[in-house]
């Protein structure tokens, strides 16, 4: 019976690697290298935008006012065919009640023998309460980044030790709830500012419900960019076996592309 298990296990596990893996980069030194899964076309409006201020820009989508309704606290206005976002406010998606992620799943699987080792290691390097921050150290730490891997679950992060940012959001969930922290998944786009250039990428991070609300923290280092917005386009509530086809589906009801726009003054704003 126990083979049969794993057998059956492993097909799954197969199967979402193929599925995840159609949103990785296709070709090239830098994909192999990319911590995100796809990457998603980014153009700015004028040369000299100023990034010390709140990110403005403009997201289209195939449906602006779904999309717009989903992320109201970044609406700033709502066209046709697009949506003119500022990443001022963090969204906060459903569903938002933290006691539905605490539990161990099968994407989640903290209670399996290889993340009980890797959680007995970290509390002994913070002790039994770890932060937020700490958890993210300590995942940074783990992990080597990679693209070879293609969303594992936690206890497969936890033997390999490679991956993306899927693979640090996976881990980084798994031991927040192991050591007792509401923890989720985030799936959407994250805008990164490179040197003077611009890039806007599929990416995966976490939320962490501090006991009023959701917090979003990535594990991923993003090692030379600064990332400016993180835009959830949804939240993997399927944590079974199927659940890279809710991550499909949740990208490709998504931001399509995005155009950087100006970032006036608030003294200047037209609102």
């Amino acid at each position: 019976m126990q083979r049969r298990a794993v057998r059956s296990r492993d097909l799954r596990l197969t199967l979402a690697s193929v599925v995840l893996f159609a949103w990785a980069p296709a070709t090239g030194e830098t994909a192999r290298q990319s911590p995100y899964l796809h990457v998603v076309g980014l153009t700015q409006a004028r040369e000299g935008i100023d990034f010390s201020r709140p990110l403005r820009f403009e997201a289209y989508a195939k449906d602006p006012e779904m999309l717009g309704k989903k992320l109201a606290p970044m609406v700033d206005s709502l066209a046709a065919d697009h949506v003119l976002l500022e990443a001022r406010s963090y969204p906060v998606l459903p569903p938002t009640d933290p006691s539905a992620f605490l539990a161990a799943t099968f994407v989640v699987d903290f209670d399996q023998p290889a993340l009980a080792t890797l959680a007995t290691s970290m509390r002994e390097r913070y002790g039994d309460e770890p932060s937020p921050r700490q958890i993210v150290e300590f995942v940074r730490d783990t992990i080597d980044p990679s693209s070879a891997r293609a969303f594992d679950i936690a206890s497969q992060v936890a033997v390999h030790r490679s991956g993306d940012c899927s693979e640090h959001a996976v881990l980084f969930t798994a031991l927040a709830r192991a050591a007792g922290i509401p923890t989720r998944i985030a799936a959407g786009i994250v805008i990164v500012r490179i040197g003077d250039k611009l890039g806007a990428f599929g990416h995966a991070w976490a939320e962490t419900h501090d006991g009023s609300q959701w917090r979003p923290i990535d594990p991923t280092d993003i090692e030379g960019g600064e990332p400016l917005a993180y835009v959830p386009d949804g939240i993997m509530e399927n944590e079974g076996p199927g659940y890279t086809f809710g991550l499909a589906w949740i990208y490709k009801r998504g931001i399509e592309r995005i155009v950087v726009v100006e970032n006036p003054a608030p003294e200047n704003r037209d609102r």
